[in-house]
Order: C-alpha cells, then sequence, then structure tokens
C-alpha cells in the first residue's frame, strides 16, 4: 500500500491533530472497526472542453500522479506535493458506511458541521486553508498549505532550542528579517501559532519551549 509523500514536520503534526479529530468522530461514532474498506466513488474535476486539454497543459506545473493511500478503517487519503513547490495539497474522503449510528442524515451533518468549524480553527493557526464538502457516502476534506510558513516556524524553534533561558521575540524578529519576513503582522501570526499549537510558552518577554521535554528532543534530533 503506498504510503503519503513525506512532509515537514510541522506539517505533520499540524494534519495530525486536525485530521485524526476527523476520523475519530467518523470512526468512533460507528462504534466498531470495518473489516473491509467501502466502495468509495472517486470524483475528480470535470475534464476541460475540447481544445482547451493543450492550454492548460502548458500552464499547469508538471504535478505527478497523487499518492493515494487506504486504511483499514476505510479512510482514504491522496497527497500531492510537486518537489521543491511552495505549496502542498491534501484531499481525503472520510466514507460515511452503513453502520446504524450514521445512517441519519441529520446526525453525518452534525459531524461534517463540527468538522469543518474544528480543522478550519485549527488551520488558521498553521497557515493551512481547509475546504469540504458533504456527499451522500462520504465527507470529502481538502487541504492547502504552504511550505515556507512552515519552514520559518522550524527555524523558529531551532532559535529557541539553542538557548534554555528563552529567546526575546527582538531576537526571533530578526531571524525572520534575514530569511526576508518583513511584514510585522506575519511575525506575529508565526510566533502566535507557535504558542497556539503548544510548542512555545511566554515569560517576562521570551520564548521558550512548553516542555523541556520537548525542548530536549528538539536539541538531540533537530539541531544535532
Amino acid at each position: 500500500m503506498p504510503g503519503p509523500v513525506p512532509v515537514p514536520v510541522l506539517r505533520r503534526l499540524g494534519l495530525g491533530l486536525g485530521l485524526g479529530l476527523g476520523l475519530l468522530l467518523l470512526t468512533g461514532a460507528a462504534g466498531c472497526k470495518r473489516s473491509r474498506a467501502p466502495v468509495v466513488e472517486e470524483v475528480w474535476d470535470e475534464a476541460p472542453a475540447v481544445g482547451d486539454a493543450e492550454a492548460l497543459a502548458r500552464l499547469a506545473p508538471p504535478w505527478p500522479k497523487p499518492s493515494r493511500a487506504l486504511l483499514d478503517n476505510g479512510l482514504i487519503t491522496f497527497w500531492l506535493h510537486e518537489p521543491d513547490a511552495p505549496v502542498a495539497h491534501l484531499r481525503l474522503l472520510l466514507p460515511v458506511g452503513d453502520a446504524e449510528a450514521l445512517r441519519s442524515a441529520a446526525v453525518v451533518s452534525v459531524l461534517h458541521a463540527h468538522l469543518v468549524a474544528t480543522l478550519g480553527s485549527r488551520g488558521r493557526h498553521r497557515g493551512l486553508v481547509v475546504e469540504s464538502d458533504l456527499a451522500p457516502d462520504r465527507i470529502e476534506v481538502v487541504i492547502h498549505g504552504s511550505v515556507d510558513e512552515l519552514e520559518h516556524g522550524l527555524e523558529l524553534l531551532g532559535a529557541v532550542a539553542k538557548d534554555e533561558g528563552g529567546v526575546s521575540r527582538s531576537v526571533l524578529v530578526e531571524l525572520l528579517h534575514r530569511r526576508g519576513v518583513g511584514d510585522a503582522e506575519h511575525h506575529r501570526y508565526l510566533l502566535d501559532a507557535l504558542e497556539n499549537d503548544g510548542y512555545l510558552v511566554t515569560e517576562g518577554g521570551r520564548y521558550r519551549f512548553r516542555s523541556p521535554l520537548l525542548r530536549d528532543y528538539w536539541r538531540a534530533r533537530v539541531l544535532s
């Protein structure tokens, strides 16, 4: 079974938190693990009109075929990431299935609304755009993310991990300036995202890791 295309650490953490919730909502409501994956019709964009295909192909980047993963519980994921591209794209099909707890359209609608609200809230803290659609037999989720923002977040965490006493905001802002990120609003967004995700806390005007264990791990595995 092909696995998903590798993505940066923060992306895996961020998507894992949000997408894990969607999986728990659907499988938890069913109350049991399906032994056989349901049949899900794959719906793609409409084919271009005759004569447009060649013109569109010249404009489109050379995207590879999406990597597809089918999990034991029926969750289907599609990863699409062009090497060295500034964005990544993730599409998930969450089959509703025929479990008794999910036969009510109202129940599925409530689950879908809660999933969209939760992923949208978490996505805003991670620079992700979340889109979703409810079909009769599945919930479709599409997530787009910027690789650059995640790389900047990794650099900030690396800078904080190097100093046991924490790092001042001015030092981190200077680091972002050197990376070409000069927008004060963007600085605030990145630092707030790391706090909201539970990586960093601020004490006495200095940023430090919320968990000493996480800081030790970061120093040993990331900075070494």
